[in-house]
């Protein structure tokens, strides 16, 4: 009721009844409205540059650079960057952050110096990052060496997933170990299978020739333990035939399973057994050998060396739990 009697004005609402007016707005230009009664306005900023004097607001257009800093509002444009060394020297101090990574990444991209992104393989701190510089690198010479030598993992596989040159590949394999050799074993199979079946078949064979120096080059160039060469037989099932105790060592230490029977279910044990082997027995029986398995007649190591006349042979394997299994 008081309104009848007139408004009581503040600007553009009147205080009492809270009616508002088309004349006296408080506009906030910035924001483009009045600032009590909320009418718009068209937003009018005053710029100086990128940003405006009175709010702070910036814009895309008409910065001040220096280099590839706004030195007003400190925007960082990437694209302004030409010299590849500084474009190398971002990328290796990065942290990742999800609004910058993908700019930080095409910087990767324009980089073409190999020396630098060899460099930048070895020191830059983001992961992610890391195997997109691998990536970059064409030479497969440079590419075997961070496999030999990078103390990243992220580097190293990645490296490995590069190579594609067989001989490089190979030597990588031979100076690596653990689960990174047969990850670059994987690697060399996948792409050159005849090659990896070829290693298994020298392989066997040099076991069967009791050559140490071939078993081992043949085991650092990637071929199985377990290869299986003449008449089914695993290397590791011929160094015990013919008596070749160091090649059976490595080939053990290597991972050679010591049941794996041939085709006729003969065993590394039999086979050492029925020969009189008794230094190969002996460390088959300490690497795991079943002691009482049997061939596919159903006869035992114990029965193989007694029909060969190892009066000794037979004496050991009983003292370790052997059973005559088999005809009589």
């Amino acid at each position: 009721m008081a309104c009848l009697f007139g408004h009581k004005w503040n600007g553009c609402i009147c205080v009492k009844c809270g009616k508002t007016r088309d004349e006296q707005h408080n506009w906030d230009l910035c924001k483009g409205k009045c600032k009590h009664c909320g009418k718009p306005c068209v937003e009018q900023h005053d710029w100086d540059g990128c940003t405006c004097k009175r709010c702070g607001k910036t814009r895309d257009e008409q910065h001040k650079w220096n280099g590839y800093v706004c030195t007003q509002c400190g925007k960082v444009s990437f694209d302004r960057i030409t010299d590849q060394a500084t474009m190398a020297d971002i990328v290796k101090k990065y942290r990742w952050e999800k609004d910058t990574y993908k700019s930080v990444e095409a910087l990767v991209d324009r980089i073409t110096d190999q020396a630098l992104l060899v460099d930048m393989a070895a020191n830059t701190y983001d992961s992610s990052l890391s195997q997109t510089i691998v990536k970059r690198i064409s030479d497969q010479a440079v590419l075997a060496n961070i496999a030999k030598t990078s103390l990243k993992d992220v580097v190293r596989y990645e490296a490995v997933r590069q190579l594609s040159d067989q001989e490089l590949l190979s030597e990588v394999i031979k100076s690596a170990t653990g689960e990174f050799k047969q990850y670059a074993t994987d690697r060399l199979t996948e792409l050159f299978p005849d090659k990896s079946s070829e290693i298994n078949k020298l392989l066997a064979a040099a076991a069967y020739n009791g050559n140490l120096e071939k078993v081992i080059k043949y085991l650092d160039l990637g071929a199985d333990p377990n290869a299986i060469g003449e008449a089914t037989t695993t290397a590791l099932g011929w160094a015990s035939y013919n008596g070749a105790l160091e090649v059976a060592e490595v080939l053990i230490k290597k991972g050679a399973d010591v049941n794996k029977s041939n085709r006729d279910g003969e065993t590394p044990l039999m086979s050492a057994a029925k020969n009189g082997h008794t230094a190969i027995v002996e460390l088959l029986i300490k690497s795991g050998a079943n002691i009482n398995a049997v061939d596919n007649l159903g006869s035992s190591a114990v029965r193989y060396a007694y029909r060969k006349g190892r009066s000794n042979m037979v004496e050991l394997l009983v003292s370790r739990g052997g059973k005559y299994l088999g005809a009589k």
